[in-house]
């Protein structure tokens, strides 16, 4: 059963489908320049078909191992994807990655999706904590934790490689208990 996290009315959550490949390469391609800023694999350079292998193994380890990865639908058009870049199931915790299309951000897509995302991990794979790591540099990637209520734990030094070189990151975590405070 494919993996649907209904967001907002205008907004879903869902597995890419293997023949959509060819979306998926148009919106890496139309947003290359501003992927790459932080996402150093969006300057690969890739033709359509590349996608099918990374999509049928997106739909092979959905829920099946240690990650999920789902594509972001604003009204039917892809947009962006979300996910839990890992699953530790052991230790019940998780780590969140996400990006967006330029042209959608500021609409509060990302906010919206990461907390449902947040809510399907603990209430439908019991995760205890979740955690979002980050560039420091990328001031729009940080106010989603931040505005979600996560906690800054630590910063790493030297975490990310991108533009031949190293650069710090922020681990942001919210624990089941932290995020059941924050909603009564």
């Amino acid at each position: 059963m494919p993996y649907k996290i209904e967001v907002r009315e205008d907004l879903t959550m869902r597995e890419i489908e293997v023949h959509e490949y060819k979306t998926l390469h148009n919106l890496v391609t139309i947003n290359k320049a501003y992927l790459a800023e932080f996402l150093p694999w969006a300057n690969f350079e890739t033709e359509p078909q590349d996608y099918i292998e990374t999509l049928e193994e997106w739909k092979r380890s959905n829920g099946e191992s240690s990650m999920m990865t789902l594509g972001i639908y604003y009204e039917d058009h892809l947009v962006g994807l979300c996910g839990f870049n890992t699953i530790n199931r052991m230790n019940k915790s998780a780590d969140i990655g996400y990006w967006l299309a330029e042209s959608h951000t500021g609409k509060g897509i990302m906010t919206d999706c990461v907390k449902s995302l947040i809510k399907y991990g603990y209430h439908v794979l019991g995760l205890n904590r979740i955690a979002i790591i980050v560039d420091v540099e990328n001031t729009a990637s940080i106010k989603i934790p931040e505005r979600l209520g996560f906690v800054r734990e630590v910063k790493m030094k030297e975490y990310f490689y991108r533009n031949k070189g190293f650069y710090d990151g922020f681990m942001y975590r919210m624990t089941r208990l932290e995020w059941d405070a924050l909603k009564k």
